[in-house]
């Protein structure tokens, strides 16, 4: 693997580690279901806005609508 590559990984891995540390620390200020509700909330707005400023499709297409349906299940 490139030296990039790995950089890459250990930066991901700082990231997702810090989040568990944020959640805990987050809690002590809200009830769980708001606090969970409020992450969803930023999150969807972070991946929709994403999407705007790519310009891609909000659906996906009609071929991949019966692997969505048999993976939500």
């Amino acid at each position: 693997m490139e030296n990039k590559h790995i950089l890459l990984a250990i930066l991901l891995t700082l990231i997702y580690s810090v989040c568990y540390v944020m959640i805990k620390a987050g809690l002590a200020y809200a009830p769980p279901l708001l606090f969970g509700g409020l992450r969803t909330l930023i999150a969807g707005t972070a991946l929709l806005g994403w999407t705007f400023i790519r310009h891609e499709r909000l659906l996906p297409s009609k071929t991949s609508w019966k692997g969505l349906l048999i993976l939500s299940f």
